[in-house]
């Protein structure tokens, strides 16, 4: 690295050497401001001759020498940082040479390390440079540098950009093809409760459930999916050539559907994500297409879009698209105030309350040994009314989110700071319902013990008849205790996530 300084201070090979010290910055593993001062002295070199030389290359004749002089700037105001003077003359001096450079392949490399500085007081010159490029016709030779250049102008513009507000979305009224996406475990019990709720004709896809409705914001209420996408319908065939599908897009039912859920506006906010092969090598071509064919009616986003789309490839030609409406279903589990890494998700809450619903009555006395946070039995309480419900956890801070949830969710529930085992009541308990903690770091011994000390204190505070409903990994553990202890049978197993599966147990009466 003290040879590159050197070649850099006196102009020797420049090219090269700005390039290589760009490899040495990011080879170097323990480079900082005090490394970095080592290496400058023992190069007998100035912070202050490097830097100079280094924006002095921006001039230069040769526009490879002037691209890495741009991006060496970027990576050292990154990894080593410049005080606020010399960051302030670095960023003035690189807009001013990305204005008067016309290199079309140097250019993105300007905004590149200008994002890298505090870009505030350019905020409305790159506004300005954004529409200059909506606006100018491109020659067929333009088209690649002028689109990777907007990439990287919007970026900058979004780090200066509050967080999109969260939209009130109006009713859609409006018949829309709708996929409700799911794990394997619940589509047919997710297809059937839609069914239930609505009336509406549903049908099993590879991705969830398909539904055809005008009950949108009802279905967005249910707390058993995870996301609701639209099926964005084209008013023709889409094309099966990639690049005629921004056309078809813009023609679609696309900017309809924002309009409705958003009401009518200027403009609307996208971003690409998940889409399949075909597409994910060209997400940047595809997403600036779409803002061209709708006259950047449509803007593409990396963060905090209006939409989320979807684009899969068919089998038989043209393309499938997605969209998601970020705020649609957002605010299902508010009263979720709290949770912890290790606390069942409301989503898988709803889910199992969902697969055992034919199981469960109302005005029941339910108790959940292990209630972590209250997700299992706050979802409970909602599927079917219960008389006395109770939440047992030994872990303090769960107890007391507990009861924040409980209360947000408008839910009479009674939560013990108590180990399960010390648990009594004066009420003998009609369900039980848990999750089993995991236990892969017990022994099997240590596993078996626990599980029949379990079994033993449910047959014990339950009535004659009740059912107990266990989510747990234990397949052959569950198995033998049902053997063992002739109080219970089982019932059915349901299959959900992995490996897991829910147990319904019966008390034998």
């Amino acid at each position: 690295m003290l040879e590159i300084i050197k070649s850099i201070l006196v102009g020797d090979n420049l090219r090269a050497s700005l390039s290589d010290l760009r490899n040495e910055f990011k080879e170097e593993k323990q480079l900082d401001r005090t490394r970095w001062n080592e290496i400058l002295k023992g190069a007998g070199a100035k912070e202050s001759e490097v830097i100079a030389a280094i924006m002095s290359a921006l001039e230069n004749d040769d526009a490879k020498t002037r691209k890495n002089a741009a991006l060496l700037l970027g990576d050292y105001k990154e990894i080593i940082g410049f005080d606020e003077k010399v960051s302030s003359e670095i960023t003035e001096k690189i807009w001013a040479t990305y204005m008067q450079d016309d290199t079309r392949f140097v250019k993105s490399s300007y905004i590149k390390a200008l994002g890298k500085f505090d870009c505030l007081a350019y905020v409305e010159n790159i506004h300005e440079e954004i529409k200059r490029l909506q606006a100018k016709e491109l020659g067929e030779e333009e088209v690649k540098h002028t689109r990777e250049l907007r990439v990287e102008l919007s970026k900058i513009i979004e780090n200066y950009e509050s967080e999109r507000p969260v939209k009130i979305l109006k009713p859609i009224k409006k018949k829309h093809v709708i996929l409700v996406e799911a794990e394997d475990y619940i589509r047919k019990d997710l297809a059937r409760y839609i069914s239930e709720v609505l009336g509406d004709k549903v049908s099993i896809v590879p991705r969830g459930v398909r539904v055809v409705t005008d009950n949108v914001m009802k279905i967005s209420k249910m707390p058993i999916y995870r996301e609701v996408w639209f099926l964005i319908r084209f008013r023709q065939e889409a094309s099966s050539e990639l690049d005629e599908l921004s056309r078809s897009l813009a023609d679609s039912e696309l900017i309809p559907l924002l309009a409705e859920a958003y009401g009518k506006e200027k403009e609307y906010t996208f971003k690409l994500e998940n889409t399949d092969d075909v597409l994910s090598k060209n997400t940047k071509i595809v997403g600036m297409a779409i803002e061209e064919e709708t006259k950047y009616r449509l803007k593409n986003v990396t963060s905090n879009p209006d939409i989320y789309l979807r684009i899969y490839s068919k089998k038989d030609k043209g393309f499938a698209v997605y969209g998601r409406l970020p705020d649609l279903g957002k605010d299902r589990f508010d009263y979720m105030c709290e949770n912890l890494p290790t606390s069942m998700s409301p989503i898988v809450a709803g889910q199992m309350n969902e697969l055992i619903s034919g199981y469960t009555r109302d005005d029941a006395q339910v108790i959940d040994p292990f209630c972590g946070t209250g997700a299992l039995l706050i979802a409970r309480c909602k599927r079917k009314n219960a008389q006395y419900v109770y939440g047992v956890d030994k872990y303090g801070e769960a107890i007391d989110i507990a009861r924040k949830n409980a209360e947000a969710a408008g839910e009479n529930i009674y939560f013990v700071n108590r180990d399960y085992f010390d648990f009594t009541s004066e009420y003998m308990m009609d369900e039980i319902i848990t999750e089993f903690p995991r236990m892969e770091n017990k022994s099997k011994k240590e596993v078996d013990e626990f599980y029949k000390k379990f079994i033993d204190k449910s047959v014990e505070i339950t009535e004659k008849g009740a059912m107990m409903f266990l989510l747990s990994t234990e397949q052959d553990v569950i198995k033998k205790q049902v053997r063992l202890n002739k109080a219970i049978e089982l019932v059915r197993t349901i299959p959900m996530r992995g490996r897991e599966q829910i147990y319904i147990l019966k008390r034998r009466g």
